[in-house]
């Protein structure tokens, strides 16, 4: 009866070790998972930090597009109203 006991203990420290073991490995993966899901949330946050510069620049520059033509097209009606008035 002796052997079984010391087999059944063994038996049990193997399978406690094998459980820990495991888990180790789990909370070894589950830390580089968090370390990547850091780095992605850094690298997201820089991106959408260039993206609304661009965005910001992009639309101040339509804007003064918008009004560089606006300008250039009153003008050239002045200089047609010039034109017309100075023919009749």
């Amino acid at each position: 009866m002796g052997g079984n006991i010391t087999t059944g203990v063994e038996m049990l420290y193997y399978g406690l070790g094998n459980i820990f073991m495991l888990g180790g490995a789990v909370a070894a993966y589950v830390r580089a998972l968090q370390g990547r899901i850091c780095k992605l949330e850094a690298m997201l946050s820089e991106y959408k930090l260039y993206v609304a510069d661009n965005y910001v620049s992009k639309q101040l520059m339509s804007e003064s597009e918008r009004s560089i033509l606006d300008s250039i097209r009153d003008l050239a009606l002045r200089v047609d109203r010039i034109i017309h008035n100075g023919r009749e």
